[in-house]
Formats: C-alpha cells, structure tokens, sequence
C-alpha cells in the first residue's frame, strides 16, 4: 500500500463518520420537526379549506402534517408560527417560522455526502485506475447518487 493509499484511507474514515454524524442530525432533526407538528394539529383544530362551492362540502379536520398544504393561508400562517414555537422548545435553533428545521443540518449533511463521495472516487480511481468522469456523474446522478453512498461507507482499504 503506497503513501496516497494510507492517507486516502484516514481520510475515508474521518469522512465516513462525519457523514453517519450529519445524517443522524439531520433525520433526528427531521423527527423533532415531525412530532412539533403533530402536537400543534392534534392540540389545535386546522380545516381544509374549500376553494369551490362543491368543495365546501369536503372540509374536515387536519390531523397529518402531510396534509398541512390544504390550511387556508391565514391558519397555515398561524400553524407555522405555533409549530415554530413547539420546535424552539425542543431545542432546534431555527431563525424564524419561514424556516424549516432542518435548513442547517440539510446543508451539513450534503456537504459531508460530497465529501465523502470525493473520497470515494479518489480511492477507487486510486486503487483501481478507473475512469473518474464515470464515478462523478453517478455521484451526481440523482437516482444513483444515494447507493454510491451506500458503496463508500462499505469500502475498505
């Protein structure tokens, strides 16, 4: 094993644990979000709103987050500023309630993916003298890019 080999492979387990950090921050951040929400609607009473006459018929109560969109635009409004004060609560540092939760740790964690896929192409162009354009674009790839991940966090050295 040469010199760029030894250093490349510090370098894939600083990047690998970094990348199981961030991840874990963000989904824990994503669950705190999830939960801040389904207090607000299971304490609060939000309705879909009817847009048409034959849709004032369909109004009911909102109880998922996923189904948030259909609030009127005055509750949505309120629903995002008590969902923000539950999150302040459970200790995530948001700026204010236009924010979503995760918009450091979504930034962090795609940093430490493209850190890590940079060590991951390095190592396996390295080691292997393969094409490197080939691995940049499936690390870019949308579809692809998530099992590449998956890859590197198994490579050894």
């Amino acid at each position: 094993m040469n010199k760029n080999i030894k250093t490349l492979k510090t370098e894939l387990v600083k990047h690998q644990g970094e990348y199981i950090k961030a991840k874990a921050e963000n989904e824990a951040t994503i669950k705190i979000e999830k939960e801040c929400k389904i207090k607000i609607l299971t304490e609060n009473v939000f309705i879909t709103e009817g847009i048409e006459e034959e849709e004032q018929e369909d109004i009911e109560r909102i109880y998922s987050p996923s189904s948030d969109y259909r609030m009127s635009e005055f509750d949505f409004t309120n629903y995002c500023k008590l969902v923000y004060a539950e999150e302040i609560k459970n200790g995530l540092d948001i700026p204010d309630y236009n924010t979503t939760a995760d918009y450091k740790t979504s930034k962090n964690l795609k940093k430490a993916e493209n850190e890590l896929l940079k060590i991951g192409i390095d190592i396996i162009v390295e080691k292997e003298n393969a094409n490197r354009e080939d691995f940049e674009k499936v690390a870019d790839h949308w579809k692809l890019r998530d099992e590449m991940i998956e890859l590197v966090l198994q490579l050894a050295i």
